[in-house]
């Protein structure tokens, strides 16, 4: 499985090194060989079938009264949430661990492959070549492997969350799990994504919370680390001056990225049951839709403003349970394990504040 979701997590590299989209393919036979022996029960049959209905008929009311209706963008998209959707019923062919092990490992990956190209090494102009084409499209300064910062950002702040999880779950431990963490975390830095920050410091806090005597050996051997990487952010020009812009009025993207929330809720408003599944995100942005704003940015606007009123409620139950659930947490009512189970949780609903992936 883990070989599998690694191959699926780099077609977006394959496609650009090749120029073919024709390797996106390829996401169909991973997902009929991950889930060629599950059986499904009838509960779960009724729940895809609602699911699915919702979809048809929520894209069949978009098609008839949205005149920018994209058909590419649509399916595009609709394509990119098939494994997710199916992702649900992974756990009743493979043991939760066996599958937080596989996403801690692809994250790991990502996030070395990240480190080595993101401009610390030197390499021959045939090697760069290629690195340029692989982070083609990745906003300047950021890190990111074959996709944007905003899925790298994504993969590696979960990751380490994970990480801290299988630690605590006694999964993980010694010099492999200080490795990961500390390569996860830089990793997650150097993104440059607050919300990714923001992420990864939930699954922090509430490690500290349960295991303070681990937390402080874990900063004795991270820190000397980090301040070496401090020393070398702050001398040098070229990450010092991004670094600062994130918090610059000058470069800000705060007023951007509000401007384009509030082009979201004006779009939910003239349509609460939703403008249809890739119509305003990403995919109609580069497919040149005839739209005067697009919402790039933010998960919760974009599917609020693309999946209506249904998506809205589903998204804010999951909220409330997880909120709920976290204020267990900090009353120790909760297992360690629990805990940090719900710390990737609130790290994911976190991260998709800032992120459209």
């Amino acid at each position: 499985m883990q070989a599998l979701l690694l191959i699926y997590s780099f077609l977006p590299g394959f496609s650009k090194l090749f120029g073919s989209q024709l390797f996106f393919v390829l996401n169909v036979p991973i997902i009929f060989i991950l889930f060629r022996k599950v059986q499904f029960s009838s509960k779960e049959i009724i729940l895809c079938c609602i699911v699915i209905t919702y979809i048809v008929l929520q894209s069949f009311q978009s098609f008839l009264f949205n005149q920018n209706f994209n058909v590419s963008s649509y399916f595009e998209s609709l394509y990119v949430w098939i494994l997710p959707f199916l992702a649900f019923f992974l756990s009743k062919k493979y043991s939760y661990l066996l599958i937080l092990k596989a996403i801690a490992n692809v994250s790991f990956i990502h996030a070395v492959f990240g480190l080595l190209t993101y401009g610390f090494i030197s390499y021959p102009t045939y090697i760069q070549d290629l690195i340029d084409t692989l982070q083609d499209g990745a906003a300047y300064f950021r890190m990111s492997s074959v996709a944007g910062s905003l899925i790298f950002s994504g993969i590696v702040s979960i990751g380490f969350n994970i990480v801290l999880y299988l630690n605590i779950k006694k999964e993980l431990n010694g010099i492999k799990f200080y490795l990961m963490a500390f390569i996860l975390a830089v990793a997650t830095f150097f993104s440059l994504q607050r919300s990714s920050w923001l992420a990864i410091l939930i699954g922090v806090t509430i490690f500290c919370i349960y295991d303070k005597r681990k937390f402080a050996l874990s900063l004795m051997m991270i820190i000397p680390l980090l301040l070496i990487l401090v020393v070398f952010v702050t001398n040098n020009t070229f990450y010092m001056n991004r670094f600062m812009s994130l918090f610059s009025s000058d470069f800000n993207p705060v007023d951007e990225r509000f401007m384009i929330w509030a082009s979201g809720y004006n779009y939910l408003s003239e349509n609460p049951f939703g403008y249809g599944i890739g119509q305003l995100g990403q995919f109609a942005y580069k497919n040149n839709s005839d739209l005067n704003y697009f919402i790039t940015d933010g998960d919760y606007v974009k599917w609020a403003s693309e999946g209506g009123i249904f998506f809205i409620l589903f998204f804010i139950s999951t909220v409330i349970y997880c909120f709920v659930k976290t204020s267990r947490v900090f009353n120790k009512k909760l297992s360690k394990s629990s805990a940090s189970h719900i710390a990737i949780s609130l790290g994911f609903l976190v991260q998709m504040i800032g992120s459209n992936i």
